[in-house]
């Protein structure tokens, strides 16, 4: 099976963005698809949501933007079943 790309984007702020794009990764998730989910906004909005679903506290020790400059992300990722 190949890999597909869903992009959910607008420039605009307060459009569901964050929302839409929880809802499509834990569905596909329950479809038996293997998910990766990069939550790039500083708010952290996304990661919230997933510690409130899977009911855990998600604190990658490196942050995402360290790992990508050290090429190293194997701490920043943090697996959830």
């Amino acid at each position: 099976m190949s890999a597909k790309v869903i992009y959910n984007y607008n420039f605009k702020g307060g459009t569901g963005k964050t929302t839409l794009s929880v809802i499509e990764a834990y569905l596909l998730s329950q479809n038996n698809r293997d998910i990766l989910f990069v939550d790039l906004d500083p708010q952290s909005n996304a990661t919230d949501m997933f510690n409130v679903t899977f009911k855990t506290e998600m604190n990658p020790t490196t942050p995402l933007v360290d790992g990508l400059t050290k090429g190293n992300l194997a701490n920043t990722i943090i697996k959830l079943d």
